[in-house]
């Protein structure tokens, strides 16, 4: 059963050229009724990754900020030197054991050293947060 459902949404351009760390894409936060509550979360982001060899974007997820815990991170991209537009659709299910607030954030990074840069391009994305019962 769903209890609650928050959404945050943004097409405001992130670009990052960073492949050792994360830059904050978007965030959003929810207060767990129980402890035995599950947080699904759902992302969606189109990323534009410019072309170099082995163009890769990468996507994470974390509860609370980028430099919190980690608890996904997915790959797009090729082999060749192609710019490429693709669209992540990730979920993601996590068990925080608390009813304190919440937050997730997405951060978004070069997937390898030799991809010239990623970017939103001004392309909506979001997170959407479902408390499911436990």
């Amino acid at each position: 059963k769903v209890l609650q459902v928050v959404r945050n949404s943004s097409t405001t351009t992130v670009s990052t050229s960073t492949h050792s760390s994360q830059t904050e894409l978007i965030n959003a936060s929810i207060t767990p009724t129980s402890t035995s509550s599950k947080i699904l979360i759902l992302i969606n982001v189109m990323v534009q990754t410019t072309g170099s060899s082995n163009s890769y974007s990468a996507i994470k997820t974390f509860r609370g900020t980028i430099s919190g815990t980690g608890l996904q991170e997915y790959y797009f991209g090729s082999a060749d030197s192609s710019n490429r537009n693709d669209l992540y659709s990730i979920n993601t299910i996590d068990e925080p054991s608390t009813t304190s607030s919440q937050q997730y954030t997405v951060g978004i990074r070069k997937g390898s050293s030799s991809t010239a840069s990623v970017s939103t391009d001004g392309g909506l994305y979001e997170i959407i947060l479902m408390e499911i019962q436990g």
